[in-house]
């Protein structure tokens, strides 16, 4: 993907519904709700909103990029329909980027400590989060994958600094090491998924897909269906 591109970012991982659209002139306008369970209503409106602040149509984007995950069944699902959707109209194609990866490169490049951890974490419920472990360099250290805080938290140079965040963050922050540092306001956002594309980490953060008729979001639970408690006619 080249820089001088027009591309919409969609992150929908969360209770967090955001968009973002990279310029081509390398400016971000980005807009979120925070309403839970309320993506499929708000995401082609803030889409439409985005697309009249930056005066562009949709004939004029050049890619759609989707954040991959993990995150929610729902969301994930609303997400990238959406995004095959508007791939197969506007004949455009799709990049999945690395939602984890994004998070971490947002907060590497704010805080510039060399050397450091970065460990971007996302809710799995009580104690669990999904997270992975970066480099100063947002170099991947540790595949992304559930753990339990702090029993399975991956082993560390304890010479390095560490710096957590993320909406899966804040509940751990009695269960980790005092020498870790809690990085506040960070969670899964489509900014995060725009500034990783205008940096050009292609080979790092995102790809493209090939086919957009298969795809497989990266779900941080197994969708489970439930049994309606409704009586039925």
């Amino acid at each position: 993907m080249g820089k001088c591109e027009s591309v919409l970012a969609i992150d929908t991982t969360t209770k967090v519904c955001s968009i973002s659209l990279l310029k081509a002139d390398g400016t971000i306008i980005s807009r979120e709700s925070r309403s839970a369970n309320t993506h499929a209503e708000m995401l082609n409106l803030m889409i439409q909103e985005v697309l009249a602040t930056a005066e562009l149509s949709f004939k004029e984007l050049d890619a759609i990029a989707i954040s991959k995950g993990p995150g929610s069944f729902t969301g994930l699902r609303i997400g990238y329909s959406t995004a095959q959707g508007l791939c197969a109209a506007l004949s455009i194609p799709l990049y999945e980027v690395d939602t984890l990866g994004a998070m971490a490169q947002y907060v590497i490049q704010k805080n510039d400590q060399h050397p450091a951890y970065y460990i971007p974490m996302i809710d799995a419920r009580r104690m669990e989060v999904y997270l992975s472990v970066f480099d100063e360099k947002t170099q991947l250290i540790h595949t992304p994958q559930p753990i339990i805080i702090p029993e399975q938290l991956p082993e560390l140079n304890r010479d390095c600094p560490v710096f957590f965040f993320g909406d899966g963050a804040e509940k751990c922050i009695s269960e980790l090491p005092d020498s870790f540092t809690y990085v506040e306001g960070i969670y899964p956002n489509a900014a995060y998924l725009s500034a990783a594309l205008a940096e050009g980490k292609s080979k790092l953060l995102y790809e493209k897909v090939l086919d957009i008729a298969y795809i497989n979001p990266l779900y941080g639970k197994d969708y489970i269906a439930k049994k309606s408690t409704k009586h039925l006619i």
